[in-house]
């Protein structure tokens, strides 16, 4: 084999490590909320994990700007950010209206993969970077409590969308 196949090889190695040190580092700076709670209250402009330099790009491009501004503007009533076997977990419900309106937010911190889901009056929508809301493990999912609502399991709808 020639000098520059070896050059090529050794180069691709070289890009593959500094990818994966730098998608490591940002996840590594995501595990620092747990304990915290997702938005800073009074902040303006709002501040927190969605709108950290580590989520808020890929928030943006898995849910669209509407929804988006619904996560980081319409949910008060928040819970501490929790790690539940290798997921950061984020939950946040709409101020005098929680049995209604909720928002659930899963994050791998091994590999970085999204799960958002919004519950609104019996109704779940899940935005996902990869897989679906079965690909979760079952400690994680217990945490929502409304997706344990029998009626729920009818009124779900998914949406998978890479958001690097």
């Amino acid at each position: 084999m020639s000098l520059q196949y070896y050059r090529r090889l050794i180069l691709s190695i070289a890009l593959l490590i500094c990818f994966l040190s730098v998608a490591q580092s940002q996840t590594r700076n995501l595990a620092n909320w747990v304990g915290k709670y997702p938005l800073v209250s009074g902040s303006k402009p709002r501040r927190g994990i969605y709108t950290s330099p580590e989520l808020r790009r890929k928030l943006t491009a898995l849910l669209g700007r509407n929804y988006y501004r619904q996560l980081v503007y319409d949910y008060y009533v928040m819970s501490k950010i929790e790690s539940i076997d290798g997921y950061l977990v984020a939950q946040m419900c709409k101020q005098h209206a929680c049995p209604s309106s909720a928002s659930f937010m899963v994050v791998n911190l091994t590999k970085g993969d999204i799960h958002i889901a919004f519950w609104r009056s019996g109704y779940i929508e899940w935005f996902h970077t990869t897989g679906t809301a079965k690909d979760l493990p079952n400690d994680v999912l217990q945490k929502a409590w409304w997706l344990n609502v029998p009626t729920a399991a009818d009124k779900i709808r998914e949406i998978t969308r890479g958001a690097t």
